[in-house]
C-alpha cells in the first residue's frame, strides 16, 4: 500500500478521480460500516457508536452537529443516545432511523442475510447505487456483495443465524485478522 501513495497523490493532485481499494479492509468501507452499525444498533441497542455511525451514514445522513447536540444531552441525563432522541422526535430523520429499528429489531434472530437484504430493499439503498453510476458506486456495490457473502459463509458453518450469533463471529474474524 506504501508503494502505491505517490500514484494516489499524482490523481489528488491531476483532479482525477479514483478509488483505492487495497488501503483499507472489506470492514472499514463506509458502506460495510454502516451495515455493521446497523446490526449493532439491533444487538446492542444502548451502543451509542454504532447509534452514531449509522445515523451519520450515507443513508440517513444526520447532521455531526445535530447529533453531538442529543450526545451532550444524553451524556448529562445519564442516558443512550437513542433514549435521548426518544425523548425529542423533532428530526424526520431521526424519527425514520427509530422507526427501522424497532421493526427490524423485531426480527433479530431472523437469518442476517434475508434481514440486511430486507432492511436495504426497503431504504432503497441498493436501488440508488445502481441508478447513480460511477466508479465509487460500482465499489460499494462489490464490497456489499463481498460482505453478504461473508455471511452466507457464516451461514454455511452456524446453526444460528441471528444477528448476535453474526455479530460474534464477525468480532472473531475481526480480531484474528
Amino acid at each position: 500500500n506504501n508503494h502505491a501513495e505517490p500514484f494516489i497523490q499524482s490523481l489528488n493532485i491531476a483532479g482525477i478521480p479514483h478509488v483505492f481499494s487495497g488501503a483499507k479492509g472489506l470492514f472499514s468501507n463506509p458502506e460495510i460500516k454502516m451495515l455493521i452499525s446497523f446490526l449493532e444498533c439491533l444487538a446492542y441497542i444502548n451502543d451509542n457508536l454504532a447509534f452514531y455511525q449509522l445515523a451519520t451514514s450515507e443513508l440517513y445522513r444526520v447532521s455531526h452537529a445535530d447529533l453531538a447536540h442529543y450526545y451532550t444531552e444524553a451524556k448529562q441525563g445519564n442516558r443512550s443516545l437513542l433514549e435521548q432522541i426518544n425523548k425529542n422526535n423533532d428530526n424526520k430523520t431521526l424519527v425514520k432511523l427509530k422507526e427501522d429499528l424497532k421493526k427490524y429489531s423485531e426480527m433479530k434472530n431472523e437469518p442476517v442475510g434475508e434481514l440486511l437484504y430486507q432492511y436495504l430493499t426497503e431504504n432503497n439503498y441498493l436501488k440508488n447505487l445502481v441508478k447513480n453510476p460511477s466508479i465509487e458506486n460500482e465499489h460499494k456495490i462489490n464490497n456489499i456483495a463481498k460482505f453478504f457473502n461473508r455471511i452466507a459463509q457464516f451461514n454455511h458453518s452456524s446453526e444460528e443465524r441471528g444477528v448476535l450469533a453474526f455479530l460474534n463471529n464477525l468480532e472473531l474474524i475481526l480480531e484474528v485478522g
